[in-house]
């Protein structure tokens, strides 16, 4: 979904921005409270006392943070764009990145 939406917006197709709006609160509530919480919360938890996991999950907390951030500015980049600045391009990118990002989860 991401990705197709990168696609489009690229070849420079239109997209409505409440499509966007949706995808990037979708991509945030299911990554924050679900997917990254579980394992922050859960499996993180139960599995911290194994000392060859620690690197792992430094790695994975690190990953988070950078879906995290990469969905903050989606947002931040499609305000402007509704706000008539040309951002257009920085919101493709940034769904972009943020679909590599993701594909081995999502």
């Amino acid at each position: 979904m991401v990705t197709k939406c990168y696609n489009q917006l690229y070849a420079g197709k239109e997209i409505p921005f409440s499509d966007i709006e949706k995808i990037t609160l979708i991509i945030s509530e299911f990554l924050d409270s679900i997917y990254y919480s579980r394992e922050e919360n859960s499996y993180f938890a139960c599995v911290a006392s194994y000392g060859s996991l620690k690197k792992e999950i430094r790695t994975f907390l690190i990953e988070h943070e950078f879906g995290r951030r990469v969905a903050r500015k989606i947002s931040i980049h499609l305000q402007r764009w509704k706000k008539g600045e040309d951002a257009r391009e920085s919101v493709s990118i940034s769904k972009n990145i943020f679909s590599l990002s993701t594909r081995p989860f999502i």
